[in-house]
């Protein structure tokens, strides 16, 4: 009975990572699976009649599964795509007028549609740290950095957002791993050089 327990366990959490990766909760979604994998080792661990190799396979269906199921619900349509391209270019435009927080809608619209678009988050970055809000900042940097670890975008204004909330190490990090990408990144050297005179 514990057994049939532990499996309901793992795949409601699977389930509920499903549900949470089907409205863009991805940070929500991984935790999810991550807790729903350990629940599955728990179950399969105590299976004693269960070879190696029999647990070994089961646990290459489900990853192969898991990787299908990302890559095919996480792929925005073409229709999604050029609706979210417009958005974004609305947000543009919004920007360029110096309307932060018309673009951010915008933006936040256009991820709706097509939460794979790397620069939408930058974008919509560059307008929270506009307004202030800097933790809003970092989680979209959070975000881009996720599909594109090594974005310079990304890097640097999630290090501008982590100097004004005082971070001064988490911003020092994302300095050096642009420098990495770009060693003469001018702004990110002169950000630098000021973040290391506090």
């Amino acid at each position: 009975m514990p057994q049939k327990q532990k499996l309901k366990s793992w795949s409601d959490l699977k389930q509920a990572g499903n549900e949470r990766f089907k409205t863009g909760q991805y940070g929500e979604a991984t935790t999810l699976y991550s807790q729903a994998i350990k629940e599955l080792d728990k179950s399969i661990k105590p299976a004693k009649h269960l070879s190696p190799a029999a647990c070994e396979r089961h646990a290459l269906i489900y990853f192969f599964n898991l990787f299908f199921f990302f890559k095919s619900s996480s792929a925005p349509s073409d229709k999604d795509k050029k609706k979210g391209q417009a958005l974004k270019d609305e947000g543009n435009a919004l920007v360029k007028k110096g309307e932060h927080k018309k673009a951010i809608e915008k933006y936040t619209q256009s991820l709706k549609l097509n939460p794979t678009e790397v620069t939408t988050y930058t974008n919509r970055a560059l307008c929270y740290l506009s307004v202030k809000q800097y933790k809003d900042t970092v989680r979209d940097c959070d975000e881009a950095l996720m599909i594109d670890g090594s974005n310079v975008k990304a890097l640097y204004r999630r290090a501008q957002a982590r100097k004004e909330l005082k971070d001064v190490k988490a911003c020092v990090q994302d300095l050096n791993s642009l420098l990495k990408v770009e060693p003469k990144n001018t702004a990110a050297l002169k950000l630098l050089q000021e973040v290391q005179k506090k």
